[in-house]
Order: structure tokens, then C-alpha cells, then sequence
């Protein structure tokens, strides 16, 4: 996924993303907590506001923990 950003490739970055939602959301009871958890989170909403999909952003922000809305890449994207 970063590697897709990298490149310039919105639309593979896009794809991997949608990949991994699953993993941090239907099977964090199974696996354990990832690291990367906070910047692709950060990464999805500033995705969102680059491409003017305001409802699907707050939508996702209405779904976050209060841990995930302390996070710096949380805010960071909150506050723009």
C-alpha cells in the first residue's frame, strides 16, 4: 500500500486499502493490534477529504475508538 502511494498509484493504493479493512476490523479479535493501524487510518482520511467525500469521511470518523481519534495521523486530518 505505502509503496502504491510512492508511485503516485491513487487507484492500486485504493485497492490494497479496501484489502486490509477487514484485518483491522472483523478479525481484531483474532489478531493482534497493528502498528500501521494509525497511518493507514490517517492515510483513509486524508484520501477522503483530497476527494471531497465528506460523508464517508465523517462516517468513518463516527465508527473510530477514542483511542484511534488520540492518534496523530487521526488528528492531523481532523484538524485540516
Amino acid at each position: 500500500m505505502f509503496a502504491s502511494l510512492r508511485q503516485g498509484n491513487v487507484p492500486k493504493y485504493i485497492s490494497y486499502n479496501s484489502a486490509l479493512q477487514p484485518f483491522y476490523g472483523n478479525l481484531s479479535h483474532v489478531l493482534s493490534p497493528s502498528p500501521n493501524r494509525p497511518v493507514t487510518l490517517g492515510l483513509e482520511l486524508l484520501y477522503l477529504l483530497s476527494e471531497g467525500q465528506l460523508t464517508l469521511f465523517h462516517t468513518t470518523l463516527e465508527s473510530l475508538s477514542v483511542s484511534d481519534m488520540s492518534d496523530a495521523f487521526v488528528k492531523l486530518a481532523v484538524d485540516l
